[in-house]
Formats: structure tokens, C-alpha cells, sequence
């Protein structure tokens, strides 16, 4: 995915350094693509990262049609899309750029005619009906499942839904460096993140985002259609993620999979910046480097606080599973198990539920978002608690019911 980004970068840019100065960004981010890439759930992967090289592999073909327009560079788009789509539905979300890139290239092309304003227009209606081809196949296969509103009644109750203020937080969230920044040489945790943290900082980082966008617009205006769709594509995106509205995007500050696809968009717009820095004076060069090394310092620390957090309960992780399995003959039936958490969370809970109890035991996290362990064991005939002793390095038992 990272060397089809950088080919992306290249073939707009035509700049080898910057192609691979954005490549960086992309892959060291940590809010877009740790929550993607780490301990979490095997899903987000299927969901959204298996499509991106083909939705890259699109972009790219896109971009070499509506520059030299050859129609095997299209057909050869629509089809990496099509397969795209096809694979992973949640790559509706990456539709956006796909429209809005053939529009405003011809739109802001020197010699703009009513020919070429139709053209963008219906290349990006294509990409669009793909789009809702599947879109309805998912919502024969899975109509119980998505948003409760139609898109557009939700877009017409901005102050009910709080869509502006969300997709504003989302910018906040995917540019919360500042508590890294006032902590630097200190002790820092990526738990420092938060959502408090980043409403107060948000009016911030709208205004940084507007003056950025200026100042590529101003000295980079051959990539003006790419910066639009950079801007317009992501609020799209952060839209969409309010108004699917499996979680409220207003309080999910951290690394989280609502901010992967918003992550590419977001690295062309700075890789933008970073071409503009680049054709100035040998001042702006050396700018243009040392944002990158302080981004990729800050992604680091980021990253690395996380991993060792994950690594920190590894040992219990896995004593208590050990500890788990070798319980499960001596249960009954009825009996509830509560884990120790963070070593068992929800998809934890469901996988030994059904594959070590066989549905007759359940075992249920401790600190379950979605059911209660209280509430559980009134129906349970037996209810055993689990717990991690750091000084014997063991799980101990603690038989409630």
C-alpha cells in the first residue's frame, strides 16, 4: 500500500523526493492507520485495508486518463474500482475523490467548455453508480443493517445531528499533536489523548488547515483540482462516518479506523504543501524537511507509547488464557466466567464463548461495552471472577455465585 502511494505521489507530482516524503507521512501516521494495523479487531482489516491497493491502483489510472486521455487508462480504473467495491463495501467511503477529481480538473482547466464540464461530470457519475450498485446489494442482503436517517434528512438537521461539529472534531483528532508537543522531554502516553484535549484545539486546527490550503493554492496552482478534492473529499468522509453512526465520532479521540481512508486524502493535502515549500528558496526546503522529521518524530513516539502499553499486559494476556482453557472441564453448565480485562475484550469474550464453552460456558469481560456482567449473572447458575496477581504471576479465582 505504501509504494502505491508513493506511485500515486509520483505520477501527480512527477517529483521523486516529495512522492517519497508523502509515502512517509502516509506510513508512519499513526491516527489513521495504528488502529487499522495493530492488536485490534481481524475486521477493520477485512473492512477497509484489503481495498485500498486497488483503490489506489483506480486513482492512479484516473489520474493518467484525464491527463493524457487514453479510455484503456478509464476503463482500466473503473474496473480496479469495480473490483474494489466489490471485495470491500466499506470502500463506498473512498468514493468521493473518484467524482470529484475529473470535475474539478476539467473545471479548472484553462480552456473549460460546456463539452468538458459534461465530461467530468459523467466520468465521476460512473464511478457513482458503482457505488450505489453495491450499496443497494448491501441493503437487500443486510437491511437491518446502517444509518436509522436517510443521508440527505440528516444533512437537513445540521444543529439535531451535530454533523459540522463532528466532522470539525474529526479534523482535531486525525492533528492532536499538541499534548505530545507540551510533553516533549517528559513523560508522555498516547492515553494523553483525549477528547476534551481535542475540542479545545480544534478552531486551531481549522485555521492552520485554511492557511495551509492558501498557501498551496497561491503558489501550486497546477494541483489546485487535487487540493479540492483533498479538502472536499475528507469532509465527505468524515460526514459519512457521522451519519453512518456506528460510533459517535465526537468522542473517538486516539487512533481509530474512522480516520483510514480521511488519512490518504489528508497526506496528498500536506504533500501538497510540502511541493509548494519545495519550489521556493533553499530556506523553504529545509522547512519542508524539518516538518517532515518533526511529523515522523511525533508519529513515532506515538506509536512506540502505544506498543508498549499493548506489551505491558502481554505476559497476563497470556496466563490468562492458559488459565481459562485449562478451567473450562471442570464447568458446568449456566456457569459464567468474568475475565480479567484488557487480557479479554468483547471479540475475546464472543471467540472463547463459543469456541472453549461451546455456548454451555460463557466467558465475559470484566469491562464489557456492551453487556454488564452484573446484569448476566442473575441468570447464571455459577458465576466465577478471574483475576491477575502481578507478584505470584498467576490468575486467581474468586467464586461469586
Amino acid at each position: 500500500i505504501n509504494t502505491l502511494f508513493y506511485i500515486l505521489l509520483r505520477v501527480i507530482t512527477k517529483h521523486k523526493f516529495i512522492s517519497f516524503l508523502g509515502a512517509l507521512l502516509f506510513a508512519v501516521n499513526y491516527f489513521g492507520n495504528f488502529d487499522m494495523y495493530s492488536q485490534h479487531c481481524y475486521c477493520f482489516f477485512m473492512e477497509r485495508i484489503v481495498a485500498v491497493p486497488f483503490i489506489l491502483t483506480a486513482f492512479i489510472f484516473l489520474h493518467m486518463y484525464i491527463e493524457k486521455n487514453k479510455l484503456k487508462y478509464y476503463l482500466i480504473s473503473i474496473a480496479f474500482y469495480f473490483f474494489a467495491i466489490g471485495i470491500s463495501h466499506f470502500g463506498v467511503l473512498f468514493t468521493a475523490p473518484f467524482i470529484l477529481y475529473p470535475f474539478f480538473w476539467y473545471i479548472l482547466a484553462k480552456k473549460l467548455n460546456k463539452k468538458l464540464f459534461i465530461k467530468g461530470i459523467m466520468i465521476g457519475l460512473s464511478f457513482l453508480a458503482i457505488c450505489i450498485f453495491f450499496v443497494l446489494i448491501q441493503r437487500v442482503s443486510y437491511a437491518q443493517i446502517g444509518p436509522q436517517k436517510g443521508i440527505v434528512q440528516y444533512f437537513l438537521s445540521p444543529q439535531e445531528n451535530k454533523y459540522p461539529e463532528k466532522i470539525l472534531r474529526q479534523f482535531s483528532y486525525w492533528s492532536q499533536y499538541g499534548p505530545i508537543i507540551r510533553n516533549f522531554g517528559s513523560s508522555f502516553s498516547y492515553r494523553d489523548l483525549n477528547v476534551k484535549g481535542a475540542s479545545e484545539s480544534t478552531a486551531y486546527v481549522i485555521i492552520i488547515y485554511c492557511i495551509v490550503a492558501l498557501v498551496i493554492f497561491k503558489k501550486s496552482p497546477k494541483v489546485r483540482s487535487l487540493l479540492f478534492v483533498a479538502i472536499f473529499g475528507t469532509v465527505i468522509i468524515f460526514y459519512l462516518n457521522a451519519w453512518f453512526g456506528q460510533y459517535d465520532v465526537l468522542f473517538q479521540p486516539d487512533s481509530n479506523r474512522y480516520l483510514y481512508y480521511p488519512t490518504i486524502l489528508l497526506v496528498i493535502f500536506w504533500t501538497l504543501f510540502l511541493w509548494s515549500l519545495w519550489q521556493g528558496k533553499y530556506k523553504m526546503k529545509l522547512l519542508a524537511v524539518f516538518l517532515v522529521v518533526g511529523y515522523y518524530l511525533l508519529n513515532w513516539l506515538l506509536i512506540s507509547s502505544a506498543i508498549k502499553d499493548v506489551l505491558s499486559w502481554d505476559r497476563s494476556t497470556k496466563v490468562a488464557y492458559q488459565y481459562m482453557n485449562s478451567m473450562r472441564n471442570r464447568l458446568s453448565e449456566g456457569t459464567l466466567v468474568i475475565a480479567p480485562y484488557p487480557e479479554v475484550g468483547v471479540y475475546e469474550s464472543t471467540f472463547f464463548t463459543e469456541q472453549l464453552g461451546n455456548r454451555e460456558v460463557e466467558f465475559l469481560a470484566e469491562q464489557h461495552p456492551y453487556r454488564n456482567w452484573n446484569n448476566v449473572a442473575t441468570l447464571s447458575a455459577t458465576v466465577i471472577r478471574l483475576h491477575y496477581d502481578n507478584e505470584c504471576d498467576c490468575i486467581k479465582e474468586q467464586k461469586i455465585k
